[in-house]
């Protein structure tokens, strides 16, 4: 779907104020490689059933070792442009939200100017918001509040948001994955932001990463899930206050069609949305949920760690309601930190049509877990390196995908692009036209920079 069409508008300070901002484009990245977990529980000499069931998974996205933050990104922005026929000179901001870095100074976003630079445009303001999870919301508000303020000079946002989640051996590895999300947004979107949202945070240790040297994070699974509900919970409760207060009408998961969670495994998201169902019996005695009677007083803070009796309650009554009878076109959007919605205001099937998410999932590279774990430990090695070339044997991308060449004896990383005509098994050999990502400036550059190869 082209958006050629698309043309800047007058700037705030001409008088120009917009309406209906939200999403007008999206564009997904993800590896071309991924392992099935039911082999990998197998591999991992786990019970049957452990990341599938337990955990709710059926595969895991695997980055090559010649994929990082930056060449992951570099596709997300450069098909979204190309896909939807964006001219570069339209984009007035970008701003990118990962925890995945690869220099502790240099942003992200100054790798994707090179897409724009080249076009003459090097007047786009933004620049990386570094958190796990949050980071990406951070830059899409961020955005959002760009566009509204008298600043807006009249152009549109491009919003970034992605991770490389590679974990050391144990329980925490199963969950990992990849992938990058590249979004235009600006006024007379087809999703529309709301107005109303709710933000949680506290400051605690279930996940951090420390070691400079290292890409694999510090975990805490148990404070994690804790931490992921409570906000949860709060959040929820805030949000439907406040939009029953703009609507002056109660709110009840029956006003969205959709609810899309953030998912550190898709388990927890299902039983996320089981104690979404619970709040709204609490606050409106639902007589189709009255199987949760039993539950309606008691501590939240007691069910964090153990409540099997209530979910398995909310499970039967789950069976019962059908939630998305509502004609209404409303998105509720949920990370475990914030809560937000968006309003379907006209089609957006050209978006599934440019997408074209399904296609590509079945379209990757299978590779057994032995392959995985042999990557892992070639990224472990690397990690740190200088002056070298990753090896590329082995390695799957998609065509037409940016890859990580080389790093230079002063830390500079290099990236070429596969052609477009086949999917790559050996990328180096199938490049062309080389794509340089230099450093700081020659004369100020330091030895400063922690390499990330995620």
């Amino acid at each position: 779907m082209a958006l050629g069409s698309l043309k800047a508008s007058p700037p705030a300070w001409k008088g120009s104020r917009p309406q209906n901002i939200g999403i007008l484009a999206m564009e997904i990245y993800f590896p071309a490689m991924y392992v099935a977990q039911q082999e990998l529980e197998v591999h991992d000499g786990v019970s049957a059933g452990k990341y599938t069931r337990g955990l709710g998974q059926n595969s895991m996205a695997v980055c090559s070792n010649v994929e990082d933050i930056n060449s992951a990104c570099l596709n997300a922005v450069s098909n979204l442009l190309e896909k939807y026929q964006i001219s570069p000179s339209l984009i007035g901001r970008m701003e990118v939200g990962t925890e995945s870095l690869v220099d502790k100074s240099k942003a992200v976003k100054t790798v994707l100017m090179d897409l724009f630079a080249n076009h003459g445009n090097t007047d786009i303001e933004g620049i990386d918001s570094k958190n796990a999870c949050y980071g990406g919301t951070a830059a899409f508000f961020n955005s959002l509040a760009w566009i509204e303020s008298s600043a807006w000079d009249g152009r549109f946002a491009i919003v970034v948001a992605g991770d490389i989640a590679v974990y050391d051996k144990g329980p925490a590895r199963p969950t990992g994955g990849a992938g990058v999300v590249a979004m235009l947004v600006g006024p007379d979107a087809p999703l529309v932001v709301e107005p109303v949202r709710t933000t949680y945070m506290q400051n605690v240790w279930d996940f951090y990463k420390p070691n400079m040297i290292s890409e694999y994070p510090v975990v805490d699974g148990h404070l994690s899930n804790k931490c992921y509900l409570q906000a949860l919970d709060t959040c929820y409760s805030n949000f439907a206050e406040r939009w029953s207060a703009w609507k002056a009408q109660l709110w009840t998961l029956e006003a969205a069609q959709y609810s899309i969670f953030h998912a550190p495994y898709n388990k927890l998201v299902q039983k996320s949305f089981g104690r979404l169902l619970f709040h709204d019996y609490r606050m409106h005695k639902s007589p189709q949920l009255a199987d949760l009677k039993p539950y309606t007083n008691v501590d939240l803070n007691s069910t964090y760690t153990e409540w099997r009796n209530a979910e398995i309650a909310i499970a039967e009554a789950f069976t019962l309601v059908y939630y998305h009878s509502s004609q209404t076109k409303q998105i509720l959007c949920l990370d475990h930190e914030f809560f937000s919605s968006l309003m379907v205001t006209r089609d957006v099937q050209y978006i599934r049509d440019t997408a074209d998410v399904i296609t590509r999932l079945y379209s990757r590279t299978k590779i057994e877990p032995q392959h995985f774990e042999n990557i892992l430990e070639q990224r472990e090695k690397e990690h740190t390196r200088t002056k070298f070339s990753p090896s590329s044997t082995g390695q799957t991308l998609f065509p037409g995908s940016y890859f990580l060449n080389r790093v230079d004896e002063v830390d500079r990383r290099f990236y070429q692009k596969t052609r477009k005509s086949h999917t790559i098994t050996d990328c180096r050999t199938a490049a062309h036209s080389r794509f340089f990502i230099f450093g700081r400036a020659a004369r100020l550059i330091t030895r400063l920079v922690i390499r990330k190869l995620i």
